[in-house]
């Protein structure tokens, strides 16, 4: 694990991740160019779950701040020794950044971010190919060579980005299914409808599909 920190380098978001709140807890999660995913179970799957002080710190990490930075923001808003909450500080950030959803710049650079607000309309890409084999779907997009297998669970979400749907009306679909519930929270879904999104193999809209 790279110990030394990033000193003066900018510590910035992974583009090849995405990540959602769970109330005072935020999950990351990787892009999967094969499989797409919901909650990671633990660390050694596809993603990672911080607590509250964590995802204070993960929110720091936009690109325009150093260590220093981010710890010198951490200091005024949490109590504790100096020194301790610098080293903390740092191994979070290396454990993020052996995982691959940190990056160290040595400029500021911005950070192209994708959203799914709830009242947006989501849509499969004009490139994506898709077909369902025993209530399973498998999807392709022809340009970027990206595909994905879903389950059969995830295959009920896909199926509603026809575009007629705003995020937000999928998620009640979802519910209304009992595929939203206390072990797969709605949050979950923004956070797989982030990653199709991201993957390219989703558009978000502001008007429905004609």
């Amino acid at each position: 694990m790279d110990m030394e920190g990033p000193a003066e380098k900018y510590i910035r978001w992974s583009e090849h991740c995405v990540w959602h709140s769970f109330g005072g807890s935020l999950t990351i999660l990787r892009l999967s160019r094969t499989e797409p995913g919901l909650i990671p179970e633990d660390e050694k799957s596809a993603g990672m779950r911080l607590n509250s002080v964590g995802k204070d710190l993960w929110n720091l990490c936009d690109g325009t701040r150093t260590l220093d930075d981010i710890v010198e923001q951490l200091l005024e808003e949490y109590e504790g020794e100096p020194e301790k909450i610098r080293n903390d500080v740092q191994k979070v950030i290396s454990n993020l950044k052996e995982k691959e959803f940190l990056t160290y710049e040595e400029e500021i650079k911005d950070y192209d971010d994708v959203e799914v607000p709830p009242r947006k309309y989501v849509m499969w890409d004009d490139d994506v190919l898709w077909n369902e084999v025993e209530g399973q779907v498998i999807a392709m997009n022809n340009k970027t060579g990206i595909s994905l297998e879903f389950s059969t669970e995830l295959s009920e979400v896909w199926k509603l980005c026809d575009g007629t749907r705003s995020a937000g009306e999928i998620i009640s679909v979802l519910e209304e299914k009992g595929l939203v519930n206390e072990d797969a929270p709605s949050g979950g879904f923004y956070l797989l409808l982030k990653q199709l999104a991201k993957l390219g193999m989703v558009t978000v809209r502001d008007a429905p599909a004609q």
